[in-house]
């Protein structure tokens, strides 16, 4: 039975329902937790002796256990349920039994264990724990085909994985954002009132007073404004894309942050924070220690770093990857470490590029890492760039660009120190080699842009550099770029409005005529190596055809090389 997407009621036969130690009623049914339970089932099918089912930290391995045992007692099985602060519970037939570890709630029904349970019928055994917990000797118990979804703690588990060789090793992936979408409901009646206050017709929406529930949440407020500014959102449910959406920067894809960031996002966005001084050292032995022994190596872990299935065998067995666990997380730790410990961190991303596992990790090092290299390096050969030309039968709105010759273009970028300025909203002038860097995570198109300035010949050249690691960007960056057109143009006008000696061009008197204010648009397509089997292309958003008020956005496609690495 294919339950996936579908929400299941916690409903068990008989009185069996009246034992169910949580108050939760409903269960959001992932794809893997339905795959997941088919291997299970044939594991034990098999003849092996257990399923240890890992995981990032809230990713709902509790959840997967209700699971479990909602097909389990649909299939008649007998079922042995640990769960935490609970005594253990035997479902068997139309009854529940309970054993005795400490002394009941006074409403909860005993029972004794059955003793007519034949000891060659294997039960299933579904355990979880909490921190500093092994699974019981019962929940263990040579008959027990043991089912568990620990946190990533060998010490949940080891005990009973050393007498069990031969036990099934599955995982849970990260959610995506449609599954969150899906699970979502909004715990609190307030919340959806406040929100649809906030959605009516008054274009100063984000300073009502009823919206007291978000004003303490800066994160959520800056993501809600960013989006619609004066608008008014057309529903409660666009304003919850937006919080989600920003709930899930700063916290990743797992549910039980991104619910409780959504509710609540500047406690949890503090209690992130802290753990944000990790050092490239601590970094590295996060990363080493769970690809080698599949556990984390401490209790902040989990709040680094994320740990996925990249691809499965046809058993089930994953083999996983690792990544930073936020699109946040990655951008501070990265810009820290590349701005503090820089040889260190480019150590890390030469040992994490190397690694298939670690890939992501070092797409996230290499940004911060290649925008302090084009700031700082200065010397008298420029940096050499690569033409892109557009493939044939391309779509002209939507291009793909890529490099076919290895020759360096006669054009290259200036190597010249170039202050860099972190910049929020779009700056209203630019300067002369100053190199623009945005604070937003999930600014469109672009990862970072600079000028060229020439106000005697009236002309301009923005450089606008895209990282090859970087997330795939939106067509929003268009208007973004014409935008810096304009002010460039605006700038060059007023220049050529000087003093006429000021204006004159060179070698010419003042009676010469005065050029056109004029700028060029460079991409730049930031690469940390010219790998000799490597394709690099650039998909353009959708969009480029477009002019908009005889400002465009269009310009000549180079890659540029930028080798952070540390040779040995």
């Amino acid at each position: 039975m294919d339950d996936a997407g579908q929400v299941l009621s916690l409903s068990v036969p008989g009185e069996q329902q009246r034992s169910l130690p949580t108050r939760d009623r409903s269960i959001y049914v992932r794809e893997s937790y339905v795959e997941t339970c088919k291997y299970i089932w044939g594991a034990a099918t098999w003849g092996m002796d257990g399923a240890l089912i890992r995981g990032q930290p809230g990713i709902g391995k509790t959840v997967f256990i209700w699971y479990m045992l909602i097909r389990l007692l649909q299939q008649h099985q007998m079922v042995l349920l640990h769960m935490p602060d609970n005594c253990p519970l035997l479902f068997f037939g139309e009854r529940v039994y309970a054993r005795v570890l400490s002394p009941p709630p006074l409403e909860q029904e005993l029972r004794p264990l059955p003793k007519c349970v034949d000891e060659k019928v294997k039960i299933w055994s579904l355990v979880d724990v909490v921190a500093q917990q092994s699974p019981p000797p019962l929940a263990t118990f040579e008959t027990c085909f043991i089912v568990q979804a620990p946190p990533p703690n060998p010490e949940h588990y080891q005990e009973w994985l050393k007498t069990r060789p031969f036990t099934f090793l599955g995982a849970l992936p990260l959610w995506t954002r449609q599954e969150l979408w899906a699970a979502y409901v909004v715990p609190f009646v307030s919340t959806r009132e406040q929100l649809e206050a906030s959605a009516s017709t008054d274009p100063k929406w984000v300073a009502k007073p009823q919206l007291t529930l978000l004003t303490r949440h800066h994160g959520l407020m800056d993501a809600l404004r960013a989006t619609y500014s004066a608008e008014c959102p057309s529903s409660v449910d666009s304003m919850l894309d937006v919080i989600m959406d920003a709930a899930i920067d700063s916290v990743g894809l797992i549910p039980r942050s991104v619910y409780a960031a959504m509710l609540d996002f500047t406690t949890v966005s503090a209690e992130r924070r802290q753990a944000l001084m990790v050092t490239s050292d601590e970094l590295r032995h996060m990363v080493e220690v769970f690809l080698d022994w599949k556990h984390f190596s401490d209790t902040k872990s989990h709040r680094i770093i994320a740990i996925n299935p990249k691809s499965y065998y046809v058993d089930g067995t994953p083999t996983w990857a690792v990544a930073f666990v936020s699109r946040m997380v990655a951008k501070l730790v990265a810009e820290r470490l590349a701005r503090e410990e820089n040889m260190k961190a480019r150590e890390l991303f030469s040992l994490f590029k190397n690694n298939p596992a670690a890939a992501s990790l070092a797409g996230s090092l290499f940004e911060p890492l290649a925008h302090h290299a084009l700031v700082s390096t200065e010397g008298d050969t420029p940096w050499s760039l690569y033409h892109m030309e557009r493939t044939a039968h391309d779509d002209e709105n939507q291009p793909t660009f890529q490099v076919n010759h290895r020759t360096p273009a006669a054009l290259s970028f200036p190597k010249v120190q170039r202050r860099q300025e972190v910049f929020g909203d779009l700056p209203v002038s630019l300067e002369h080699c100053v190199y623009y860097t945005p604070r937003a995570i999930n600014f469109p198109l672009i990862d970072g842009f600079t000028v060229d300035i020439d106000t005697d010949s009236l002309a301009a050249t923005l450089w606008l550099v895209q990282m090859t690691t970087a997330d795939e960007h939106s067509s929003r960056g268009y208007a973004i770029i014409r935008k810096l057109g304009s002010i460039l143009l605006t700038q060059l006008r007023t220049a050529g409005e000087g003093p006429p000696k000021k204006r004159a061009r060179r070698g010419q008197g003042e009676g010469a005529d005065e050029p056109e204010p004029s700028v060029n648009i460079h991409y730049l397509l930031v690469s940390p190596g010219l790998e000799p089997n490597t394709q690099y292309t650039w998909k353009m958003p959708s969009g480029w055809s477009e002019t908009v008020d005889r400002v465009t956005h269009q310009g000549d496609m180079y890659l540029l090389e930028v080798p952070v690495d540390v040779q040995r």
